[in-house]
């Protein structure tokens, strides 16, 4: 270690504030079955989904509902 300080041979570098993460799944006789990576830490706070609620997918299609239920009773002239 003191050749390494004395050769100025390292950089002091910050944390990083995420990390990829690998591991390997065996079956029971140890071969490799799946490798598998994972992004650990990266906007651990923020939470998003793409998906509706269940609530709102049920209110829009209810509301569909009755707009084609409107539609169809509207009278025509004969």
């Amino acid at each position: 270690m003191s050749m390494i300080h004395k050769n100025q041979t390292w950089k002091l570098v910050d944390r990083p504030t995420h990390k990829k993460v690998f591991r390997t799944k065996l079956n029971v006789h140890g071969t490799v079955i799946r490798l598998k990576s994972r992004l650990y830490g990266a906007d651990y706070f923020k939470t998003f989904a793409l998906l509706a609620r269940l609530d709102t997918n049920r209110l829009l299609l209810a509301l569909l509902e009755s707009f084609i239920a409107d539609d169809n009773e509207t009278k025509t002239s004969s």
